[in-house]
Parts: C-alpha cells; sequence; structure tokens
C-alpha cells in the first residue's frame, strides 16, 4: 500500500505528516505547539498552553456519555534529532521527509519521531472525531520529555478532573506497561591543557563508525558498542604504542541515545602511519568478534586540514580513562521481574569545548537508592581526574499499582478483540508517569502503543498496520470506560 493509500484510510496518519513537517526538536517545540492549539482550537476545544508549551485540551463527552468519568490521555510532541553523519538536514528549520518500505514507516536518513509524535497524531484525530464515542477527555501533550521530562515536571494537575491516564509513549503493540524506572542526567567535565605539537607531526581525524545506536532505556541490554567508549579504548592502545598527540573528542548527539559515532583529532608522525592502520584494522576485527551478532563497528583514520595544540600527557591520559572507565551499559537486574534491566547508564554525548572535555551520562534505575550509587560512582571517578560532576532533570520511577480499574479495562478489551491476553509487564526505560502521578494524586496509569524498532535513531521505524490496530484498541477502550 502507498503512503498516500495509508493517509487516505486512517486520519491520524495524515495528521502525523502534518504534525511531522513542522519543526520539534526537544527544547524547540514552540511553533508545533502553537500548531497543535490551534487546531484544537479550530474545532471548538477548551485549551490551555503553559509557560513550558504543554497543551492541555479538554473534549466534552460524547452524547450518553455525560454521566461517565473523564480520563486522561498522554503522550509528548518532542522528538530526539537524530542524523546521519553525511546527512544534510536542519532539524531546526526542516520537516521529516517519510516513506513506506513495506508495513514500515521511515525517515529519510533521521529519526522518524513516531517516539511521541504518533501519540500526538491519535489525540488529534481523536480530538477531531465527531462520532467517536467518549467519555470526556482531558489531552495532555507535554515538551522537553526526551531531555529530562522538562515539561511534565511544570504540569499542572489542579486542571485535571480525571482519575486516570492512558500515556502513548509505548513502543510494543500487546504489550501494556505498568511501571517504569526513573532517571537523571549526569554531566561532567575534565579541565584540558595543551601544547605544540612536533613539527613533524600531521594532523588526522580518527572516526568510530558503523553501529546501531539505540535508545538508551529500551535497547540498553542488547549490548551494543558505545562509540564514546570504543573510542577512549582505541585511543588508550594506540597511544600506548606510538608517539602521537590528541587534539580534540567528540561522539553522541543525545544523551538517551546509545552513540553510534564518535571522532578524535590527533596528530602523529606520518612515517608510523603505516603501522598504526595495520593497528587499527586489528582493533577493529578484535572489536568486531567481541560485538559479533549485536553490533558492527568501522575504524576510519583520514588526514584532517587544521593542525590545533595537542593536549599534554596529562590531559590525554584523563580524558582516556574517563571514556574507558565511566559506568556505561546495564549496571543490574531485576530480581523480581526476570530479563527486566533494574539500572543503567549510557554515555550518551562527549564534547570538547575551549579548556574542558564534557561527558554526558543518562543514568536509569527503577530502584531510587542504585541510581544515586551510579551518580556517586561518576561523581569519583571525576573528581579522581580532577573534574567537576553535577546531576539535573532527576525524575521518579512509576511504581505498580496493585489494584488498577483501566489495567483490568484494557486487559478485557483486547482480549475481546484480539482473542490474545495483554501482556502487562514494565519497563527500564523513562515515562512521564512517574512525575505525573505527583502532580495528579492517585492517578490510575497505564501505557499502551504500536511497533516501532530502532527508536532515537535514523533506522527508527513505524509499523504501520501495528499503528492502526492501536488506535482502534484506544478507541474501543474510550468506549467501553465506565469507572
Amino acid at each position: 500500500m502507498k503512503w498516500s493509500e495509508w493517509k487516505a484510510e486512517h486520519s491520524f496518519l495524515a495528521i502525523f505528516e502534518e504534525f511531522s513537517k513542522i519543526p520539534h526538536c526537544s527544547h524547540h517545540e514552540a511553533q508545533v505547539s502553537d500548531w497543535i492549539a490551534d487546531q484544537a482550537r479550530g474545532w471548538g476545544l477548551e485549551v490551555k498552553q503553559d509557560q513550558k508549551k504543554n497543551l492541555y485540551i479538554r473534549k466534552p463527552a460524547s452524547k450518553g456519555f455525560e454521566g461517565r468519568p473523564s480520563i486522561i490521555l498522554q503522550g509528548h510532541m518532542d522528538m530526539v534529532c537524530e542524523k546521519n553523519a553525511a546527512t544534510c538536514h536542519d532539524f531546526l528549520t526542516e520537516g521529516i521527509q517519510m516513506d513506506v518500505d513495506g508495513d514500515w514507516l521511515r525517515a529519510a536518513d533521521t529519526t522518524l519521531g513516531g517516539d511521541n509524535g504518533i501519540a500526538v497524531a491519535y489525540m488529534l484525530a481523536i480530538l477531531q472525531d465527531q462520532q467517536l464515542q467518549h467519555p470526556m477527555l482531558e489531552c495532555l501533550i507535554t515538551t522537553e520529555e526526551e531531555t529530562g521530562m522538562g515539561g511534565a515536571s511544570a504540569v499542572e494537575g489542579d486542571w485535571f478532573t480525571a482519575k486516570a491516564m492512558i500515556n502513548l509513549d509505548s513502543e510494543e503493540e500487546g504489550y501494556a506497561l505498568v511501571s517504569c524506572a526513573g532517571g537523571m542526567r549526569s554531566q561532567f567535565e575534565i579541565p584540558v591543557d595543551t601544547k605544540a605539537a612536533e613539527e613533524t607531526w600531521g594532523s588526522f581525524l580518527l572516526q568510530v563508525k558503523g553501529l546501531k545506536g539505540g535508545h538508551s532505556g529500551a535497547e540498553i541490554h542488547h549490548g551494543r558498542g558505545n562509540a564514546n567508549q570504543i573510542l577512549g579504548r582505541v585511543l588508550g592502545e594506540l597511544t600506548s604504542k606510538y608517539p602521537m598527540g590528541i587534539c580534540a573528542v567528540s561522539g553522541g548527539n543525545k544523551m538517551n541515545a546509545i552513540p553510534r559515532e564518535a571522532e578524535a583529532q590527533i596528530a602523529l608522525n606520518p612515517e608510523n602511519l603505516e603501522g598504526i592502520q595495520s593497528y587499527l584494522s586489528f582493533l577493529e576485527a578484535t572489536i568486531n568478534q567481541e560485538l559479533r551478532g549485536k553490533d558492527q563497528l568501522q575504524l576510519v583514520l583520514s588526514p584532517a586540514k587544521d593542525m590545533p595544540e595537542i593536549w599534554t600527557q596529562e590531559t590525554a591520559d584523563r580524558v582516556i580513562t574517563a571514556l574507558v572507565l565511566c559506568p556505561n551499559g546495564v549496571q543490574s537486574m531485576s530480581a523480581s521481574l526476570p530479563g527486566l534491566v533494574e539500572s543503567s547508564t549510557n554515555l550518551g554525548v562527549v564534547s570538547t569545548k575551549e579548556g574542558t572535555v564534557l561527558f554526558e551520562n543518562a543514568i536509569r534505575s527503577s530502584v531510587g537508592s542504585l541510581k544515586k550509587e551510579i551518580a556517586n560512582r561518576i561523581d569519583r571517578l571525576a573528581l579522581s581526574l580532577g573534574g567537576k560532576h553535577q546531576i539535573s532533570s532527576e525524575y521518579p520511577a512509576w511504581e505498580y499499582r496493585e489494584d488498577s480499574p483501566l489495567r483490568d479495562l484494557l486487559v478485557e478489551v483486547y482480549g475481546k478483540m484480539t482473542e490474545k491476553e495483554l501482556q502487562v509487564t514494565a519497563i527500564h526505560a523513562g515515562l512521564e508517569c512517574g512525575i505525573l502521578a505527583r502532580a495528579i494524586p492517585d492517578l490510575d496509569m497505564i501505557s499502551i502503543g504500536p511497533d516501532m524498532k530502532d527508536v532515537h535513531t535514523p533506522d527508527e521505524a513505524l509499523n504501520l498496520p501495528s499503528a492502526v490496530r492501536t488506535y482502534e484498541f484506544l478507541c474501543e477502550v474510550l468506549r467501553n470506560y465506565n469507572d
């Protein structure tokens, strides 16, 4: 089926395309927030927009449903803006270009933004639909979810009358999430001292490429390569065998995305180039053997034009140590839920700025004390290397609720529609539910969504048949909601 046919048959997909034409990276949601608000006001709905550009949209109950309790639908409007290094796309001015590949909707060498634009499309389609039967709807569309949930942290709970909420930020059909990990952002800096490079040395760029990356919560357990840590390992190996200098390092674009690419500008004696290239081939083969079945790495060394000053040996040692030893990946597994990651951290972004190297980590855990313990380890590492460490954007875990009429309803409706059992589970990735539970006390919550894969990477894809089935499931739940 062509994309035009999908849109013609399913209104939420046409809305998703229109929404995706408007830039909406985290912290740049003003334009798309205004667009959504204008759409809702045009349908005669009550709209509130707060200082964070969060949107609150209320739609009255359908005829005959006025006596039923209201319900909240919730998702976020921002997206992780990732692209392949060679892709010329400006996320701040350009919309997403879409293409259908079989049953999958993708973007052209960028993230698609199905996480969580599909939630926005679902809500707008429901708000626009005059035939759908439903109780009063209170839609909440937040900002800054992907960078620490800043929008959800500012939500005004007194706007809502509902005591039940369906979050639409899940990424696997047939599963309903009832708990998630909490998280925080960790940043530390290491000061940089420089000196002049040897006159006989040339400037080169060392690149780590080809890795899959992925969502640092949903896919951290796959054991994929972290480009920043691999860069540290490679630099450590090279500097132990050959005289060379490091000028700068960088890698990753988003703290909550496993970094796919990283690079270092280095200075070396061209006489050693053949040996270095040979050793890089050996390291590439060695690491790929370690990653077999999980990832595929490329190490590329090429000439660079400029020759800035290089770091002193002490600075180089400190930065390499930080790259190699910074906690990364799965830190503990849940004892009560087999297969669920309990705590993790992701060294998502490394950047060289004037006089310093910045390391940015996403820490997640469903156990608050473990989240702090990981942060303490990073703090000790930073202090031992002469750096400074700070924590920001901390958000709580969403705790499991024993008694949930909403969960019971979704299980019942799903079973009737599909003759299958809805799988009720938890997730390691962060959702806004924990924060919203503080703003709206005693809120009964559940999270659903269609099949998506490779989110937070340029390979992100949305399964269209699954998106349709999930929308129909959501509409049926609303028809049957009567707590």
